[in-house]
C-alpha cells in the first residue's frame, strides 16, 4: 500500500494538469477598443433634437469583471425652421466621460455589463432663438444603460440602450441612447 500511495499522487496531479484551462494573456485582463455608431431621442426639452445620429468610440479595461473606461460620442443632431422667421435651426451635442460596470459573461459567446456612463455634455445650437430648457453650452450627463458584447476572436461586435439624464439643466427630461459597436479586445 505504501508503494501504491506516491502512484495515486502522481496521476492525480497529472489529471489536474492534464485539464484544458482559459489561456490570459494579460492575466485577468481584458482591453476593449472600439468604435460606436447611435442616436438617441432629446433629453433637452427643446423642439430639436441634438441627440441625432453620431459616432464616436470606447476604450476601456476589465480586471475581474469589474469594467472601466473612456466614451466620446459626436452627434450630429438635427435642424429646423424658425416659426417666426426663414432662418434655420440646428442643434448637435458632443459627450465624453467615463464608464464603469461589472461584466457577466455567459458561456463565452455573451457578455452583459450593466454599467453607468458621466461625464461632460457639450451642446451646441445655432441660428434663431433657444426655447425654454434648451440644453445650449456645458452640462454633466449621466447614462445609465446595458451593454452586450459578442467576442469574435480578437474582435468584438455589441450595442448599447442607455438612459441619458442632464441633471444641471432645467426643463430636461430622461432622453434615451442607443449604439451598436464594433472593435478589437485584448
Amino acid at each position: 500500500m505504501k508503494t501504491a500511495l506516491p502512484w495515486i499522487v502522481s496521476g492525480a496531479v497529472a489529471a489536474v494538469l492534464c485539464v484544458p484551462q482559459d489561456a490570459f494573456a494579460l492575466g485577468p485582463v481584458g482591453v476593449e477598443i472600439g468604435a460606436k455608431v447611435g442616436a438617441g431621442t432629446n433629453p433637452t426639452g427643446d423642439s430639436l433634437n441634438p441627440l441625432g445620429f453620431g459616432v464616436g468610440a470606447r476604450a476601456g479595461v476589465s480586471v475581474f469583471n469589474i469594467y472601466a473606461g473612456l466614451s466620446f460620442m459626436y452627434y450630429f443632431g438635427s435642424s429646423g425652421d424658425v416659426v417666426e422667421s426663414s432662418d434655420k435651426r440646428s442643434g448637435k451635442a458632443m459627450l465624453y466621460g467615463f464608464e464603469g460596470g461589472y461584466s457577466f459573461d455567459i458561456v463565452h459567446v455573451l457578455t452583459i455589463r450593466p454599467q453607468l456612463g458621466i461625464g461632460e455634455y457639450k451642446g451646441d445650437y445655432s441660428g434663431g432663438a433657444l426655447t425654454t430648457g434648451t440644453a445650449d453650452g456645458k452640462d454633466i450627463y449621466l447614462e445609465p444603460g446595458v451593454t452586450l458584447v459578442v467576442p469574435l476572436g480578437f474582435w468584438f461586435v455589441g450595442a448599447d440602450a442607455n438612459l441619458i439624464l442632464l441633471p444641471g439643466q432645467s426643463g430636461s427630461r430622461p432622453g434615451f441612447t442607443f449604439h451598436g459597436q464594433l472593435g478589437l479586445n485584448f
